[in-house]
């Protein structure tokens, strides 16, 4: 029988930093050693700047699907995050005064439990939102 156990967030990777990974094939077998994983240099992730490759560029087919992408090295494990009660006040100044584009939503166990973007502070969604709660 499988152990289970709660998915804990470690933190966040850019989406052209992971595209760039895949793109690259930096990937490995489950049972590898971790000293022979491969790793590229900062300098590698960002050749492209600033027209980095789409992740639709990308097809599934030709991934390996048994293997793994160890983003740990390229990932921020600190982002700005906020909880489950964060007021949108609160959000919206994080956003604002930080140029965010995603905001992670934590619990008290460290589980993610939703992404806040941008699209989900415009005027309208909030007011959508609000004459939904009234209904």
């Amino acid at each position: 029988m499988e152990a289970t156990h709660s998915l804990r967030f470690h933190g966040i990777i850019l989406r052209s930093h992971l595209v760039m990974l895949l793109k690259k094939n930096i990937c490995y077998s489950y049972s590898s050693n971790l000293q022979d994983h491969q790793k590229i240099a900062y300098q590698e992730l960002t050749e492209n700047y600033p027209r980095f490759p789409d992740i639709y560029d990308i097809n599934p087919d030709d991934l390996d699907q048994t293997l793994i992408v160890d983003v740990t090295a390229y990932m921020n494990p600190s982002p700005y995050t906020v909880q489950p009660q964060s007021t949108v006040p609160q959000v919206f100044n994080l956003f604002r005064s930080m140029g965010l584009r995603h905001l992670p939503v934590i619990n008290h166990q460290g589980q993610i439990v939703g992404i806040i973007t941008r699209h989900n502070l415009i005027n309208e969604f909030l007011a959508k939102c609000l004459s939904d709660l009234q209904n």
